[in-house]
């Protein structure tokens, strides 16, 4: 409590670009999301077959599957076209995905630990970014960058990972467990079986355990007020909207539908901060200079472009496992696995760069 003392009030509105931008992409993006998805679902247009890349999906399947896709190769923008920021991690950038890829092409039992991996760290990473945003929202507030933080830490992962643990879309995120039979590894099936038969009462641990350090949390947020720390209203207010949203994409609807509404916010969000953050050396990078239109339009391309690639990487990449598996049977499959692996490590780079290229208590946003 003695560290929570706030430093000057800064000498802006408490916002990260704009109170408009912000509730667009930030605050509101958890309800926005939530209603787009609710009107897609249920309108016929969207849910009309479309054929792509030699996949069957409807057209709003398609429409989340390049908006995620794209949204995990944005971190480029970031990682690769900021000067600053590639020159403190060039290993990192560099040689890290080739490894990753060569590991995952020629090694099912890694490729299959990968695509596993990917599909777990994926609610860790999403809960963090809302855990971040909080913070720059307390940053700009004038706190200290240490005040709060942990708290901040847990609330973002309870009302994330929790709902999603005892909600009906935690047995679609842990469904690669099944996949390591392909291997003949037979205990991921079993600890799959495990957590299907009781994740009641683990979901039950999990509620009661959240609810409780949602009050908690509450109380010490009290406290450090008390002690001179200002309350942000927008961190305050996106924390509500997140939770909110989470709590009832996969507590309450089935597992397709949550997975959709918190990838939509959570993409909403990671665009906007990449935009918001990025635009300046993009600008540089294209010799566009402040003409936005022009330059939002190519950054829109870009990731539309990237999350197309990502999807027919996808298709191509689970024939390709599908035939070697198919043609091994009853003996065990190997690589090397040319396409399957490259959507992997698009979305495992994201995922580990993503922790280290945004950080405010360095100040690099």
């Amino acid at each position: 409590m003695a560290k929570a003392a706030a430093v000057p009030a800064p000498a802006n509105s408490g916002f990260i670009a704009t109170p408009a931008f912000d509730l667009v992409f930030f605050i509101l993006a958890p309800v926005l999301s939530l209603a787009c998805a609710w009107l897609a679902l249920g309108s016929e247009w969207p849910l009309r077959p479309a054929s792509f890349a030699g996949g069957e999906r409807t057209r709003f399947e398609l429409f989340v599957a390049v908006w995620i896709y794209g949204h995990l190769a944005a971190v480029v923008f970031r990682s690769h076209l900021n000067a600053e920021i590639f020159r403190k991690h060039p290993l990192r950038f560099t040689l890290a995905p080739v490894l990753a890829y060569l590991a995952m092409a020629f090694s099912l039992p890694l490729l299959l630990v990968g695509a596993l991996l990917a599909s777990v760290w994926d609610a860790y990473h999403t809960a963090m970014q809302n855990f971040g945003l909080a913070r720059i929202y307390d940053a700009k507030a004038g706190n200290p960058p240490a005040a709060g933080r942990t708290l901040d830490l847990w609330m973002a992962q309870t009302t994330y990972v929790g709902p999603l643990v005892f909600g009906l879309s935690f047995l679609p995120t842990i469904e690669g467990l099944a996949q390591f039979q392909a291997v003949g590894w037979q205990a991921p099936s079993q600890l799959l079986a495990w957590l299907a038969a009781n994740q009641a009462a683990l979901g039950r641990v999990v509620l009661g355990a959240g609810a409780a350090f949602v009050v908690y949390y509450g109380f010490a947020s009290w406290r450090l007020a008390q002690s001179g720390h200002r309350v942000s209203w927008q961190k305050l207010a996106l924390l509500a909207s997140t939770a909110s949203v989470t709590i009832l994409a996969f507590g309450f609807l089935d597992g397709f539908r949550g997975y959709v509404i918190t990838s939509l916010y959570h993409g909403f969000q990671y665009f906007g901060i990449v935009w918001w953050t990025e635009r300046g050396h993009l600008a540089k990078q294209t010799r566009l200079g402040v003409r936005w239109v022009p330059l939002a339009l190519l950054f829109a391309a870009s990731i539309t472009l990237a999350g197309l690639g990502y999807e027919a990487a996808i298709q191509h990449g689970t024939r390709e496992v599908g035939a070697a598996i198919q043609r091994a049977a009853p003996h065990v499959a190997s690589g090397p696995f040319w396409i399957f692996p490259i959507p992997f490590v698009i979305s495992l780079m994201h995922f580990w760069w993503d922790g280290f290229v945004w950080s405010v208590q360095r100040k690099e946003v």
